[in-house]
C-alpha cells in the first residue's frame, strides 16, 4: 500500500479507455485496535480485523523499557545512534542485540580506517582516545565543508553528526580498535538466521516489513524528524510514522504491544486519540499485557503487507 512506502515515487498505472478499478488494501490482519487506531490519525483508511484485540499501547521510560527488551522483541529508532546505546544496554543485560544494517557496519568499519590514517594505525595504551581525537577532527572538517552549503546541505550534516555519534557509542565501550571492529562485526547484519535468537534493532527504514509481538520505539520525539522542513519531507515523515505504528502484530497467545520509549508523538493524536494517549501518559506503566479482550484470535498472513521498495539507502536524517 502507498503508506508503507518511505520515498517519494510516481506510479506506473495509467488510465484506459475501459477504465481501471481501484482495490486498496485497507484492512490489517497484524494490527491490533489500538494500534490501528494510531495510524488513523495519519490515514484514516486503514482498519483492523473487528475480532482484533484490543492490543496493548504504553508510554515507558527509558530504563524501564530496557529492562522489559527480550530475545523476540523489535526495537526500532528513526535514527541509528539511540540503536548503538541500546545495544550496549542489552549486552549488558545478557540479551543478545542484532542490528538490521550490514552496510551500516561497513560505514562505520570505513570510518575507522579513514580514523587509523590519522593515528597511523597507533595500537597500544591510550589507541581508544587517539581513535576518539581523530573522529572529532573528522567531524570537525566534515562541518567546515558542510554547513557553508546551507540548506541543501542539512541531510548530510545530519548524516555526519549520526554517524559520529554511532562510532563515539562504540568506542566509549571498547578498549581496543580490534575489539571495536569485531563488536560492530557481530552487531550488524541483515540475515534472518541472526534474528531468530535476538532483540532485533533497527531504524524504521530497515525494518519496514517486519513484525513483532513485542515493539520499542525509541526516542519517539524523532518523529516527525526536526531536519524534515520541506513539505515532500513531511510528508514522508508521515509514513515513517504509519509504519512504526504497525510493526506490532497479535497472536491467539499475545494481543500485541507498542511501547513508546518517551512520549506518544503529536502526529499520532487526533480528537479519537486525545482521550486514549491522556489515559497512556497517566496511568502506570502495563507492561506487556495480557488478557485483553480478543487476544486469543490468531490472524491470518497481513492482507496489508509492506510493498517492497528500492529503500536500501535511507534518508540521511
Amino acid at each position: 500500500p502507498p503508506r508503507s512506502t518511505l520515498f517519494p515515487y510516481t506510479t506506473l498505472f495509467r488510465s484506459t479507455k475501459r477504465g481501471v478499478r481501484e482495490f486498496p488494501l485497507t484492512i490489517t490482519r497484524r494490527c491490533p485496535k489500538s494500534h490501528v487506531r494510531l495510524a488513523q490519525a495519519l490515514f484514516p483508511e486503514i482498519q483492523a480485523l473487528d475480532d482484533a484485540p484490543e492490543g496493548v499501547v504504553n508510554e515507558t521510560p527509558y530504563s524501564a523499557a530496557v529492562n522489559d527488551m527480550k530475545v523476540g522483541d523489535m526495537v526500532i529508532c528513526r535514527v541509528n545512534k539511540e540503536l548503538v546505546k541500546c545495544a550496549y544496554a542489552l549486552i549488558k543485560r545478557g540479551v543478545r542485540p542484532a542490528i538490521k544494517g550490514r552496510d551500516i557496519g561497513k560505514g562505520l568499519v570505513t570510518l575507522i580506517d579513514t580514523l587509523d590514517k590519522v593515528t597511523d594505525s597507533y595500537r597500544g595504551p591510550g589507541e581508544m582516545y587517539r581513535i576518539s581525537q581523530a573522529l572529532a577532527m573528522w567531524s570537525q572538517r566534515q562541518m567546515e565543508k558542510l554547513l557553508p552549503l546551507g540548506d541543501k546541505a542539512r541531510g548530510r550534516i545530519e548524516a555526519v553528526r549520526n554517524k559520529a555519534a554511532c562510532l563515539s557509542e562504540f568506542i566509549a565501550n571498547h578498549q581496543t580498535v580490534v575489539e571495536m571492529r569485531g563488536r560492530i562485526d557481530a552487531l550488524f547484519s541483515d540475515d534472518q538466521g541472526n534474528f531468530s535468537n535476538s532483540a532485533v534493532l533497527g531504524t524504521v527504514h530497515r525494518t519496514k516489513g517486519l513484525e513483532a509481538e513485542c515493539v520499542f520505539v525509541l526516542a519517539p520525539e524523532l518523529m516527525p524528524h526536526p531536519m524534515a522542513k520541506a513539505g515532500w519531507e513531511q510528508d514522508q515523515e508521515r509514513h515513517v510514522a504509519w509504519i512504526a505504528a504497525t510493526r506490532a502484530k497479535f497472536t491467539k497467545d499475545a494481543p500485541g504491544t507498542l511501547t513508546f520509549v518517551g512520549a506518544i508523538p503529536k502526529l499520532y493524536h487526533h480528537e479519537e486519540n486525545d482521550a486514549e494517549c491522556s489515559a497512556v501518559a497517566s496511568r502506570p506503566v502495563a507492561g506487556r499485557g495480557t488478557g485483553v479482550e480478543g487476544s486469543n484470535c490468531q490472524p491470518d498472513e497481513d492482507a496489508c503487507r509492506d510493498v517492497a521498495v528500492a529503500d536500501s539507502d535511507e534518508p540521511p536524517f
